[in-house]
């Protein structure tokens, strides 16, 4: 597994988790993590 992986899974455990996870994590809530990532998508 290299690092890229290894970052993916990471993010994915943080998202999955309990909300507060994802807040203390990225300083954001999920739904403004979300819109954010459609956001660098496009």
């Amino acid at each position: 597994m290299d690092s890229k992986q290894l970052g993916e899974a990471w993010i994915r455990e943080i998202f999955n988790g309990h909300e507060s996870c994802c807040m203390i994590n990225f300083r954001m809530s999920k739904i403004v993590f979300t819109s954010l990532l459609r956001d660098l998508e496009t």
